[in-house]
């Protein structure tokens, strides 16, 4: 679904974001990119949505490639949940906002209703539509931001920090709502929780624009001195699992190793 080929891109002469990455996602597949401020995570998710010309390389979204031509076809293609929910608000009410880009495509408007109530109940907001965005909780506002994104049917979403914001509540309801969509879309999860990242089915670390690892999160997890070069914060109880891990006794003892596991991708 998405091919990128040894993409360069910077922000000035001096700033290089993303340099040399290379990377297939196939129809379906849900991969997080991880990485500390600045590592190339975001640029990477604006240059696959066209927000951001490559100086060098080349992209392709659903075998078509990325440019000037094909910009405006592989847009409807891709869908993308931003950090603050605020910021992706247009209308007045819950179901206004939802209906912003289907009103844009020039759904009819018996179909748009049909369409809003569907995405609705599947973020669970049905009961909120006439209310004000502003009055919803974090959580309930990315719901419908997702919501919005959902209606309009793309084949790739992508999840932009979308959990930074929130509170340990709003965070749990946004994950499971990105559990309920494993695998009938291709999902792009830019975050640092490691938690979310755990989920996927498959992490990417980035490190000053670099790709420095691309493996399944279990893989991933046992790599804390990559995880440490990439300056994330590994959680404490993600260090206790490896230590056990590296440890000839401890590490016999499968019961033991699965409830540290369990209890290393709790926050």
């Amino acid at each position: 679904m998405i091919s990128v080929k040894n993409i360069h891109f910077s922000y000035n002469k001096e700033t290089h974001a993303v340099r040399g990455v290379s990377f297939d996602i196939p129809d379906g597949q849900w991969i997080s990119i991880i990485g500390h401020n600045g590592s190339g995570k975001s640029t990477l998710a604006k240059l696959i949505n066209g927000l951001v010309r490559a100086n060098k390389g080349e992209i392709y979204i659903d075998d078509e490639l990325l440019n000037d031509d094909s910009i405006n076809n592989i847009r409807k293609k891709i869908g993308i949940v931003f950090q603050n929910p605020d910021n992706q608000f247009i209308g007045v009410t819950v179901k206004h906002d939802i209906a912003f880009g289907l009103e844009n495509r020039q759904i009819e408007r018996d179909e748009m209703l049909n369409i809003i109530d569907e995405y609705a109940k599947k973020v669970e907001m049905e009961k909120f539509l006439a209310s004000e965005p502003s009055r919803l909780s974090g959580g309930q506002k990315q719901r419908v931001a997702i919501a919005g994104v959902l209606a309009c049917n793309p084949k790739i979403i992508i999840f932009d920090e979308s959990t930074s914001m929130l509170d340990p509540e709003g965070v749990n309801e946004i994950t499971k709502l990105i559990e309920s969509l494993k695998g009938s879309r291709t999902i792009i999860t830019i975050t640092h929780d490691l938690n979310l990242a755990s989920k996927s089915d498959r992490v990417i670390v980035m490190n000053k624009g670099k790709i420095i690892s691309d493996d399944t999160p279990d893989e991933t997890f046992k790599k804390i001195d990559l995880l440490t070069e990439a300056k994330l914060d590994i959680p404490f109880n993600l260090k206790v699992y490896n230590i056990a891990l590296n440890d000839e006794k401890l590490n016999k003892k499968k019961e033991l190793m699965n409830a540290l596991w369990e209890l290393s991708l709790k926050k």
